[in-house]
């Protein structure tokens, strides 16, 4: 043999391998996204560390401008980041703490001139909605934190009238775009309307929506605690329409399944909304007033098809209440589409509240009015100067005993005007009502009664009802 080692190969095999391990490991460590990722390397089960001097707050949203008074299109975002210590990659940093204050123009950021937000591990940052103040002209709202901070400016513009949900007139009302969120308390004035937004979702605070404004959606969704303050007048109601004429139409919904105590009612006062597909509060109160909610033929892409749901008492913090409103072509016959115009639900054990529905449900296809009701015992439900008219079925169909049928007028119905819906279980009284004509529901144009109905005396004439 040569004197060369033969071995030599042999002994090199441990060296390779640990070598070849090495690379692979280090290959999984670097392997994910750009330099700008937010990155941890998975060979270390815990953060780096930030590198000296490299604290850094990102942010976007800067250099907007808005009507004075009313919230800018997009949200003011910052993300607090540092280089890491071992491979410059870019960190979250996560015990963070941002301050935000509004400096100039009288503006507010989540409905206050100051506010903290605490830490958070999302890497989209921490985002505020800023309400401009009454200045025409530069505002301005800084945020700080970690010794670092960032100046935002906005210029507030003077209101310009004009401009509709689809009449997007260069600078006039307000587009936030595909979506917008509200956390705190926030207000839409009559200066930056109309207001446009495909999917507007209220997850804390409350939005208050003043007088003449007009809001273009396709959703609205109200969640957990917030509230909605729909607050128009009789001389200058809102008015609230589908962003576009597609067939599906607007989504108005409320959902508090989280908390155990739900908040004060959502309020709808001199509001008039059009081409409502569906109206669904069932587990959150409301106070409509003076207003109407119209289908107009859309609903779940087929015509006629729309929804309205609402639940009487929630947790005692007060009942839903309906006055002086009208809901016009709800509801449908058949298929997909068999539900009444308005379904109104209940909890017959939470409390003694009384839910007054004082409203006209006309031109449904099918059922005008349908009450049910979990538990056993009367529902909450009382109805007073209601109109239940020219529905394709029954006016009003009881599935649970309610607080009273009175100077309601029934007429015009393609069903009975009022249907007992278990008359061996319970009976229904219903006084002082116009059925249709002077000699009542057995008159020659009346809308009749179910068996289970107890309808004397009843009106001769038709109630003044006062809407």
């Amino acid at each position: 043999m040569s004197g060369s080692d033969s071995n030599a190969p042999l002994r090199r095999r441990p060296l390779l391998a640990a070598l070849l391990l090495l690379c692979v490991l280090s290959s999984l460590g670097h392997s994910a996204g750009s330099p700008g990722d937010l990155a941890q390397s998975v060979l270390d089960p815990e953060p780096p560390g930030c590198a000296d001097n490299t604290l850094a707050l990102e942010a976007t949203g800067d250099g907007q401008s808005g009507f004075a008074g009313a919230p800018l299109p997009q949200p003011l975002t910052v993300v607090v980041t540092c280089l890491s210590k071992r491979d410059r990659n870019r960190l979250l940093v996560r015990d963070a703490m941002v301050a935000w204050e509004a400096t100039s123009g009288g503006g507010a950021v989540e409905g206050q001139p100051r506010m903290e937000q605490t830490p958070k591990s999302d890497p989209n940052g921490y985002t505020v909605n800023w309400q401009l103040g009454d200045v025409v002209g530069t505002q301005s709202v800084i945020a700080r934190s970690q010794g670092l901070s960032k100046v935002f400016t906005a210029t507030g513009l003077s209101p310009k009238p004009g401009g509709g949900c689809e009449d997007n007139t260069p600078g006039t009302g307000t587009d936030f775009g595909a979506a917008y969120t509200i956390r705190g308390n926030e207000r839409w004035p009559l200066g930056g309307s109309p207001y446009r937004v495909s999917s507007l979702q209220l997850t804390g605070g409350q939005l208050s929506i003043d007088a003449g404004v007009q809001v273009c959606a396709t959703n609205v969704a109200v969640f957990d605690a917030a509230r909605l303050l729909v607050q128009g007048r009789a001389e200058l109601p809102v008015r609230i329409d589908p962003l576009t004429a597609g067939a599906a139409g607007l989504v108005i919904s409320f959902h508090n399944n989280a908390l155990a105590t739900p908040p004060s009612p959502s309020e709808f006062l001199h509001t008039r909304v059009r081409r409502l597909a569906t109206l669904q509060a069932d587990s959150h109160a409301l106070r409509i007033e003076d207003s109407t909610f119209s289908n107009d033929g859309t609903g779940r892409g087929q015509p006629g098809c729309g929804w309205v749901r609402l639940r009487s008492a929630v947790a005692d913090l007060g009942p839903t209440t309906v006055l002086r409103s009208t809901f016009d072509g709800f509801g449908g016959s058949g298929g997909d589409c068999a539900q009444p115009g308005v379904l109104l639900d209940d909890f017959v054990s939470r409390g003694a509240v009384k839910s007054v529905f004082a409203a006209r449900v006309i031109r449904s296809p099918g059922t005008g009015v349908q009450v049910i009701a979990a538990g056993t015992g009367t529902s909450h439900w009382a109805f007073e100067n209601c109109e239940l008219a020219r529905n394709g079925g029954d006016g009003l169909v009881l599935l649970s005993p309610v607080r009273q049928v009175d100077n309601c007028a029934f007429s015009q119905n393609g069903g009975v005007g009022l249907r007992n819906g278990s008359p061996t279980a319970f009976a229904v009284t219903a006084r002082s009502n116009w059925w249709g004509d002077a000699a009542g529901p057995g008159g020659p144009s009346g809308d009749g009664v179910s068996a289970g109905v107890d309808f004397t005396p009843f009106l001769t004439v038709p109630p003044s009802l006062g809407y």
